[in-house]
Order: structure tokens, then sequence, then C-alpha cells
């Protein structure tokens, strides 16, 4: 099977405030072995540098994409943001 005829995954990673350890994460996300994914980042309106790594970060993989919420709503809406916003088969969070 063509990796492009494989399902793909949205994976759903709501952020706040996680600059210290959010490239990590999302390194240990894109470093998966099933590689049909899109990576959506929901920032709850960080007050750090959260958004500058997820931007750097973005630019360099196609497969993230940050959604900035416009004030602080919480994990639940910044999870059903991602939802919404997202195009896989199947979601992970």
């Amino acid at each position: 099977m063509n990796l492009f005829e494989e399902d793909l995954v949205s994976v759903i990673l709501p952020t706040y405030n996680s600059a210290a350890f959010v490239r990590e994460t999302i390194l240990s996300v894109l470093n998966q072995t099933y590689r049909n994914i899109e990576l959506l980042i929901i920032d709850d309106f960080s007050t750090d540098h959260t958004c500058a790594v997820i931007e750097e970060l973005a630019r360099l993989h196609c497969q993230i994409t940050l959604i900035r919420l416009p004030e602080n709503c919480g994990v639940a809406v910044a999870r059903n943001t991602g939802i919404t916003r997202s195009a896989g088969r199947f979601i992970a969070f």
C-alpha cells in the first residue's frame, strides 16, 4: 500500500504556555512510524513563546498546523477546535 493510500490520522495537540517542552512533544509525534498524519496544534492563548517554537517547526514540517485561540478557553475547547478542523479519518490526542 502506498503511503498516500493509507488513512490520514489527525493528531490533536492542545497547548498552553508549553514552550519548555512543546518541541520535544512535536518531534515525538513526527517521528512515529506511521507517517500519514496531520498535526493540529491548538494554542490556548499562551503568554510565553510557545507559538514561536511551533511556528519554527511548522516552517520545516508541512504536517503541522498551528491554530491560535483568541482567548484562554481551556483544554476542552482547544480539543474540540482541533476536532472541528481535522481532516483525518482517525483522531488521536
